[in-house]
């Protein structure tokens, strides 16, 4: 079935109260806020509104279905992706989008638990409208609830900013703009509200970074997503550019950094700078033989597949060319030699990617838990306080381990809630030696996770089964122990790392935590 539209968003069950302005100084609101409450919450404030018995209507809400109610009326063919539950409100839900002959996968009845969202609109005299908003099961929408075979064949995919708020919510936004990579729907965002965009921007840059055709929002949303102070600045910043004219991605970038340094060198500045290269598709550069100024990339994910090696050798070249690019700047701008670099990478090369390593040849291990997935160069220069430079180690450092680096070398303290899984690497730079405490590393990713030390690493699933004990005899040279080839040392070793694995599963920390959702939710008239 083609759609016209397909949105995503939260499904709300909306009644709508005419109230006087003292109710909502007596249940603590302010007119035209907006505030996500926890069931019992909500569940006061509907108590009082039913004693007072007022007039209320009750009908389908939430940001996306009001577009797709309008669209409908409008002539436009329609597909909803929301979730609801099997109850009263989900079936009314169900039953007024059909009405409105708006398009819908069904019910869900996983959680029963869950009710299907509601919002208390809280319409005063002036007719300003407060809301009081639980979201239930809206919250939890996962690929399960969505078929994506509808959004691809939409012409528009509609996008509510509120979406922002659960990571569920958000994880399935992403899957579905994945899924729209080849075919031509055009994308649109609602930025929804402006405490919204403030409290959640990073994974509005996020869903932006998606190439969307089109962005909704009033003057104070534009605001905060810019970070501008004024609308005509906003309006340059949102506009599109053309980059189809030579410019190449990663020099656009590295001139955005160099423009950075050089306006903050009178001040302490922090640059954190991911450069894209060498990432997938391994392409052309500007230095390539074959460069196509008019060639907009890869349309495969490994670029030339014939021959992926050629184009990543360049990529690593012009990555090279980058940095040094970034050192004249520093030097240029008088700040060279109190600046520290960190140049490192997040994981091993590519899986076609064949390194030569000691008269020996390392193929890439990218998403692996091996030393070819996870082991990467970090390169650390800082002229004005690293004691003996030229130094290689074998010391063993983790992501953790930069910020008590950092905070430590600017003399900043820790925040006081900061997890203490990472340790300074200042000790290493400065060639100390046993003042370092970690003598172990931990990994994770997606569902398994890993420890080690410099001759051993224990790697599990999550749930702490699948153990496999590896011993290594050199870089990338790891041979996995069963347990009849273990002798007693190698056992004793094995147990501290189950616990180290057992003690990080504890203090992994959680996404979004609730009081982080209802601070981004609260708008403007309310900070």
């Amino acid at each position: 079935m083609e759609h016209d539209i397909a949105a995503i968003g939260n499904a709300l069950v909306d009644t709508q109260f005419k109230v006087e302005q003292d109710f909502l100084e007596e249940i603590g609101m302010k007119p035209d806020e907006m505030v996500i409450q926890s069931r019992d919450e909500q569940n006061a404030i509907l108590e009082k509104l039913l004693v007072l018995d007022l007039e209320s209507v009750i009908d389908c809400g939430g940001s996306a279905t009001n577009s797709l109610v309008a669209a409908s009326y409008f002539g436009s063919s329609c597909h909803h992706v929301c979730k609801l539950n099997d109850d009263e409100d989900g079936n009314r839900y169900l039953k007024s989008l059909s009405e409105a002959g708006i398009n819908h996968i069904g019910i869900s009845s996983d959680d029963q638990s869950t009710p299907t969202g509601k919002c208390l609109v809280l319409v005063t005299p002036d007719a300003a409208r407060t809301m009081c908003s639980t979201l239930g099961i809206s919250e939890y929408l996962s690929e399960e609830d969505i078929n994506f075979e509808y959004i691809q064949q939409s012409k528009i995919f509609y996008i509510e900013g509120y979406m922002v708020t659960s990571d569920s919510n958000f994880n399935s936004v992403t899957k579905s703009l994945d899924s729209l990579v080849g075919f031509e729907t055009k994308k649109a965002l609602s930025l929804s509200n402006d405490g919204i965009v403030h409290g959640f921007r990073e994974k509005f840059e996020k869903i932006l970074s998606y190439e969307i055709d089109f962005v909704f929002g009033n003057r104070d949303e534009a605001l905060a997503l810019t970070g501008t102070n004024n609308i005509d600045d906003a309006i340059e910043a949102l506009k599109e550019k053309d980059f189809t004219t030579g410019e190449y991605g990663p020099q656009v970038c590295t001139d955005f950094v160099c423009d950075f340094i050089d306006e903050n060198k009178k001040k302490p500045f922090l640059v954190y700078y991911p450069m894209i290269l060498t990432h997938c598709p391994f392409d052309p550069t500007p230095d390539s033989t074959d460069w196509d100024p008019k060639r907009l990339g890869s349309t495969t994910y490994k670029g030339d597949k014939n021959d992926p090696q050629r184009h990543f050798i360049d990529m690593v070249n012009f990555a090279d060319k980058m940095v040094g690019q970034i050192i004249k700047q520093l030097k240029k701008s008088g700040v060279r030699e109190n600046t520290i670099l960190i140049f490192t990478g997040d994981n091993g090369t590519d899986k076609p990617i064949v390194t030569p390593w000691k008269g020996t040849e390392v193929v890439g291990g990218k998403g692996s838990m091996t030393d070819t997935g996870t082991r990467v160069p970090l390169i650390v220069n800082w002229p004005a306080g690293i004691k003996k430079p030229g130094r290689i180690t074998d010391e063993l450092v983790e992501f953790t381990d930069m910020m008590p680096t950092l905070c430590e070398i600017s003399g900043a303290s820790l925040p006081k809630n900061h997890p203490a899984d990472g340790a300074s690497i200042v000790p290493v730079l400065n060639n100390m030696k046993n003042v370092r405490k970690k003598d172990w590393i931990y990994i994770w990713y997606r569902d398994q996770v890993l420890v080690r030390n410099k001759k051993y690493s224990l790697l599990t699933k999550q749930d702490g089964s699948n153990a496999k004990l590896t011993r290594y005899k050199g870089q990338f040279n790891g041979k996995e122990l069963t347990n009849q080839k273990m002798n007693k040392a190698e056992r004793t070793i094995k147990e501290k790392f189950e616990g180290i694995l057992a003690k990080m599963a504890k203090t992994r920390l959680s996404t979004a935590s609730k009081q982080g959702r209802e601070m981004g939710l609260k708008n403007k008239s309310n900070r």
